[in-house]
């Protein structure tokens, strides 16, 4: 189990690193979080907030842990980003294995059997793909 003190400090370095972006995408809608979104975007010390969501499967998604996306609904949102040009950082996760499992997100052993053939290669220079898995940090 990960301790608490080495939870806090990867989101201390975390918190550093996103002072650096020049935006945030966040799968939400701006009248769902007004206040945060808004709290964030007016403090010139951080990056623009852009919500861009929801991002949801209405197609028998029931169910689906937040946070995790279909192998095609992946596909779309890595077609997008490399096409944007810009530098990112995309925190991907896989859904559990079996519909009902509720749990913490797990980690892709190589990011690139769910991306696009090509996509780590031709966004090499302006991404990083992390994920959740605190064990291997």
């Amino acid at each position: 189990m990960v301790k608490a003190r080495e939870w806090m400090d990867f989101v201390m370095r975390l918190v550093r690193k996103l002072r650096k972006a020049k935006a945030i995408m966040v799968n939400t809608f701006l009248e769902l979080e007004t206040h945060a979104i808004k709290s964030f975007s007016s403090d010139s010390r951080l990056p623009f907030v852009y919500p861009v969501g929801p991002l949801l499967n209405l197609e028998g998604g029931a169910g689906k842990p937040m946070g995790s996306f279909e192998e095609v609904q992946v596909k779309e949102i890595a077609y997008s980003l490399e096409r944007s040009g810009h530098r990112f950082v995309w925190s991907l996760h896989r859904p559990p294995l079996e519909e009902t499992t509720i749990g913490n997100p797990s980690d892709y052993e190589d990011p690139g059997v769910v991306l696009l053939e090509g996509f780590m290669e031709r966004t090499a220079g302006i991404r990083k793909v992390i994920g959740w898995d605190m064990h291997k940090r």
